[in-house]
């Protein structure tokens, strides 16, 4: 019996270990941070920003456009159904978002809308930065992930995410619940 069950074991290992290989060669280089906060009793689930490569701004011009993207689970676990997920596009830009305070996604053929807040800043050396952010349900996310094909408006900007950026939310909205 002992035998049965440590070959069992093995089994068990090397089909998790498939997986892990798997997923990690469909989606090389998205990687999904969590981290837990033993005082807020709440854990932190994200991707790192990632470049959208497409984006068109108002003037025609090939236009700087990032997105972050994160969400909450209440206690140790990244396995929840947020009721929020937060959208945070970031480009290093002068006012080109400022009065941006409408999004547009075109997912499949639904339309989806949100309304931004705009935050400016600078970053390291005193760049200029805008952020736009925004908030979508759990079931628009998993719906944007699971899609063929996001187009967007954002503003005057129109973009496409890439296979890449619906790879890193697919790899994201996989570990709610």
């Amino acid at each position: 019996m002992k035998g049965a069950s440590a070959a069992g074991s093995i089994f068990g290992l090397c089909a998790i270990l498939c997986v892990l290989a798997l997923t990690a060669a469909q989606f090389p280089n998205s990687k999904v941070n969590i981290g837990y906060d033993k005082v807020k009793n709440s854990t932190e689930v994200s991707i790192p920003e990632m470049q959208i490569d497409n984006a068109i701004g108002r003037k025609k011009e090939k236009q700087d456009l990032r997105l972050e993207v994160r969400y909450l689970c209440s206690g140790a676990t990244s396995h929840c159904h947020p009721d929020e997920i937060d959208l945070t596009f970031v480009s290093d830009s002068s006012g080109e978002y400022e009065r941006s305070h409408d999004l547009t996604l075109l997912v499949g053929g639904k339309k989806i809308r949100a309304k931004t807040t705009w935050v400016g800043g600078y970053a390291e050396g005193g760049a200029q930065i805008e952020q736009m952010k925004t908030f979508v349900t759990a079931e628009e996310l998993t719906e944007i992930a699971h899609a063929d094909e996001v187009e967007g408006k954002l503003g005057q900007t129109t973009f496409k995410l890439s296979g890449k950026n619906i790879g890193a939310l697919r790899q994201l909205a996989s570990e709610m619940s």
